[in-house]
């Protein structure tokens, strides 16, 4: 259980904090996809402790908040701009 947590918990923060470290576009582009993937792995690593341990595994949804941040950033400014038209 400590290996998958210290394994996942890095990769989760390491997708939220690499885009708020960049402020320039063309590297503020390459740091969200970069976010994009650390989130996949952080959920593959998710998915296969859930597989191995069962429950047991739910601590290792405490990393959500942090992989999630920016795909759920993303997806609320896409959903702005197309379906309520008021993009920034």
């Amino acid at each position: 259980m400590a290996l998958y947590f210290s394994v996942s918990l890095p990769f989760a923060v390491f997708a939220s904090v690499l885009p708020s470290s960049f402020r320039t576009s063309p590297h503020l582009t390459s740091a969200i996809a970069v976010s994009y993937m650390a989130s996949g792995v952080w959920g593959a690593v998710v998915a296969f402790a859930f597989v191995q341990l069962g429950r047991r595994a739910a601590w290792l949804l405490a990393g959500a908040p942090f992989a999630l941040l920016w795909p759920a950033v993303m997806f609320w400014l896409k959903f702005a701009c197309d379906v309520l038209r008021d993009c920034i």
